[in-house]
């Protein structure tokens, strides 16, 4: 009997599919500890604590969906779809984001070239070989997340309590934030100062080649720009979003008689109607006493 009230009061409650609450015998006060033999009441103290400790703490309501195999199967394909759809369209972004980089670098590079100088175009393509390397390493750390994976912010949203909370997202903004590809730029130009430190004074690099290294750098930059611009910008509707939109419809409003002479009448007369003053009380009452 003892280990038959233990393992009741120790296991979890089950979720009812019913969507009625719990089960009928969940609801059942357990017995009190005194009416138990003295060995059961030991074993047990423990596991009633426990259990009145679950019991204080806030419950999620699960909704259960019922699905045969076949409905089963046909989500499991759904959702199948979807992910390899979604993955085909970061693919396809990738693709297209890594395209714009190389090219406007090429593209600025020979510009340079012939608006400044070669050493200006030579930096400039320095700076996109290494803004592409470093946009690579971006896109190869993201493509790295998978479903289920440890993400620092959100398990530092269940740190208790709220200020501790705070310190874990600030240490896990950081632990994210902080990777090795953001080493690229530093050491880019820690390269180009050790250059100038070891170079002659006419072999140097001066503001425009240090500026034009840096702007190579950034031209990846300049594809995530043209991405949002090509997504936001206004574009013709096609014949099935004409199609799906509502049709405006005007909406009839109800048509009140108003008689404006009528209402300026009654303003008018209650303009002239005189004011009855109002007639002071004695002086008695005034002051407070009754009157003879």
């Amino acid at each position: 009997m003892a280990s038959a009230c233990t393992s009741a009061a120790c296991r979890q409650q089950p979720a009812s599919c019913s969507e009625r609450g719990p089960w009928a015998a969940a609801r059942r006060p357990l017995l009190p500890l005194p009416l138990l033999p003295p060995a059961a009441a030991r074993r047990l103290r423990p596991c009633a604590a426990l259990a009145d400790e679950q019991r204080r703490k806030p419950v999620k309501q699960m909704e259960f969906v019922y699905m045969g195999a076949e409905e089963a199967a046909a989500a499991e394909a759904a959702a199948e779809a979807a992910w390899e759809q979604g993955m085909k369209e970061f693919a396809d972004l990738q693709e297209w984001l890594l395209f714009r980089t190389w090219r406007f670098g090429l593209l600025f590079s020979g510009y340079l070239l012939f608006a400044a100088s070669g050493e200006a175009a030579f930096c400039e393509l320095l700076g996109a070989a290494a803004g592409y390397g470093y946009f690579k390493w971006l896109i190869a750390d993201v493509s790295k997340l998978q479903p289920g994976d440890y993400i620092p912010m959100m398990e530092a949203d269940k740190v208790e309590p709220q200020l501790a909370r705070w310190a874990a997202k600030l240490f896990a903004a950081y632990r994210t934030a902080l990777q090795p590809r953001l080493l690229v730029l530093p050491a880019l130009l820690a390269a180009a100062a050790a250059y100038n430190a070891a170079a002659a004074p006419e072999d140097q690099l001066g503001l425009v080649e240090q500026g034009c290294l840096l702007g190579g750098f950034l031209s990846w930059k300049v594809a995530l720009v043209l991405k949002i611009y090509e997504d936001l910008k206004p574009r013709p509707l096609t014949e099935e979003e004409i199609l799906r939109q509502q049709r405006p419809m005007l909406v009839e409003v109800e048509d009140v008689k108003l008689d404006l002479r009528g209402i300026a009448r009654k303003k008018g007369e209650e303009e002239q109607q005189p004011q009855q003053p109002q007639s002071p009380l004695p002086q008695q009452q005034a002051e407070g006493q009754p009157r003879t």
